[in-house]
């Protein structure tokens, strides 16, 4: 996320404001709670944000597109996360240090990344190979969370007989 904008300069003051507002949106996701929502961004009516990912329907509910999460989802991939960082560490501890960035459509990390020198990742040797990440709709990532954590979307437990 780089908020400098990579264009010419609007001559118009209000484009200019425009462009940067777009370039400082924020990403991620957000509380879907209405009032969360409007201490982020006091000027949100019915419609998109120009401040955060989310977008108002006219009723005062959340377009499919919006990057909302309850809070028992927030809970739940806190805990996915933490396991996921537990799971890691314990596989570098045993020796595990291979170098497996990731891939989503054109983006890699590698681009970024300050241990390029260290790291040697490489294509081209034997061994060296990106995991290819699916861009997959968000009720489906809920659903593999669950899933993982024995639960329903929301992170909740499922009662099991």
């Amino acid at each position: 996320h780089n908020p400098l904008l990579q264009q010419s300069v609007p001559s118009d003051l209000e484009k200019l404001q425009q462009a940067l507002l777009k370039e400082f949106k924020m990403r991620g996701l957000v509380m879907a709670d209405p009032e969360v929502i409007r201490l982020m961004d006091t000027t949100l009516q019915a419609g998109p944000s120009q401040m955060i990912p989310v977008s108002i329907t006219k009723d005062g509910g959340f377009y499919k597109n919006a990057s909302v999460a309850t809070e028992e989802q927030f809970a739940s991939l806190q805990t996915y996360l933490r396991e996921l960082v537990q799971e890691t560490g314990i596989k570098i501890t045993e020796g595990d240090v291979s170098i497996s960035p990731y891939r989503l459509r054109k983006q890699v990390p590698c681009t970024y990344c300050p241990y390029k020198g260290v790291c040697q990742f490489d294509q081209l040797i034997e061994g060296n190979a990106y995991r290819f990440l699916k861009n997959e709709p968000k009720e489906k990532v809920w659903e593999k969370i669950a899933e993982r954590q024995g639960g329903n979307e929301d992170g909740n437990e499922e009662t099991r007989q």
